[in-house]
């Protein structure tokens, strides 16, 4: 009886720890498209960001979901920066960011990250809804840095305007 009981108490124990997992195997319902050629949206001698591709993430269990841009961002200096992106626009339309602030760069590193765009499930005033809807993207890309590590950051003129077709 002692050891039915603990299977069964491990069993259920073990439970929450599979629902929790990230399914590598299954769909996710992420969509991904690899732009043809990489867009390079700042290129100075501090960074570099490029756009690889477009995605759209469904998030099933929210009420908005994601569609914009992966990026690759690549940090040239001796400071950790932060990278923000404001003024978002979409085929002439602004539209709301789902976070402003894309990534934290430790010096000499690059990140994997994403230039995401909000999108309400229960709306009927979404500019975008698909990766089809990404036609003319324009917005700031803001970088910030701090040479010590610490939440301390200042400002930079190294990111600026950028716009993909």
């Amino acid at each position: 009886m002692k050891r039915i009981t603990a299977l069964l108490l491990a069993l259920v124990m073990t439970l929450p720890l599979a629902a929790c997992g990230n399914d590598k195997g299954g769909d996710s319902g992420v969509k991904e498209v690899p732009l043809k050629e990489e867009i390079v949206l700042v290129d100075n001698e501090y960074i570099t960001i490029k756009a690889t591709a477009k995605y759209e993430d469904p998030k099933p269990n929210f009420t908005f979901y994601e569609v914009g841009y992966r990026v690759l961002i690549e940090n040239h200096t001796d400071c950790y920066i932060s990278v923000s992106y404001d003024k978002l626009s979409v085929d002439g339309f602004m539209v709301d960011g789902r976070f402003n602030y894309i990534d934290d760069v430790a010096p000499q590193k690059k990140a994997n990250s994403s230039l995401a765009i909000y999108v309400d499930k229960n709306s009927s005033h979404n500019v975008v809804e698909t990766i089809d809807d990404l036609l003319n993207t324009d917005g700031i890309i803001d970088v910030n840095q701090n040479s010590d590590g610490s939440n301390r950051y200042y400002g930079t003129d190294w990111g600026g305007k950028f716009h993909i077709d």
